[in-house]
């Protein structure tokens, strides 16, 4: 089912879209395969990583809800900073747009009282996750798949850019843009894979 075919793109229907690439369970990698992550620099995976890891799980299981369930909105609100931006998933030809977290929420909430597709819920595994991180500032490519609880299978697929910022003891949210695959836009291997290494 292609839920943009299914007129998802509707008023409102890029808060369902930008949702349906935003919220996942934390259960895609492996622990194996998120132990294997590296820091930008080429080492292991540092602290720093892990914390910013743990924020990216705690927010997307957070997006996540089952059939007559709702999002964890203040936890949304939570790991986002004051004046975060949220960018809807860009249309081809469509200029981007930004929103704060009250009004993304706020639009979300109705766009899951009137979808049809959402009203079965909606779950996200991640494929992959690459962190940079300098200083109080990191950046997230998350690359995922979106489906139905109980179904598995992707009804969406696509690259999450997150940049976060380090604030008062804890990695939230700065901002949060959303790319779906389609046509001929796929997700590139550098995004689905650990960098080679010399």
């Amino acid at each position: 089912m292609d839920l943009r075919r299914r007129g998802v793109w509707t008023a409102g229907g890029w808060l369902v879209a930008l949702a349906l690439g935003a919220c996942r369970a934390p259960v895609g990698e492996s622990p194996a395969a998120r132990a294997a992550h590296a820091a930008d620099d080429g080492g292991p995976a540092t602290e720093d990583v892990a914390a910013i890891r743990r924020t990216l799980d705690e927010l997307y299981a957070a997006f996540c809800f089952d059939a007559g369930k709702e999002a964890d909105w203040e936890r949304i609100r939570a790991s986002s900073i004051d004046g975060a931006v949220w960018v809807a998933p860009i249309a081809p030809g469509a200029a981007a747009r930004g929103d704060g977290t009250d009004a993304f929420v706020q639009g979300f909430r109705a766009a899951i009282h009137s979808s049809p597709e959402l009203a079965r819920g909606f779950h996200e595994r991640i494929v992959h996750a690459r962190i940079d991180r300098f200083g109080t500032v990191a950046h997230a490519w998350v690359a995922f798949e979106g489906f139905v609880p109980g179904d598995g299978r992707a009804l969406t697929r696509g690259l999450d850019s997150l940049q976060l910022v380090f604030v008062r003891g804890e990695w939230r949210v700065a901002s949060f843009t959303t790319q779906y695959e389609g046509g001929e836009l796929s997700i590139p291997s550098r995004f689905l894979a650990l960098r080679d290494r010399d």
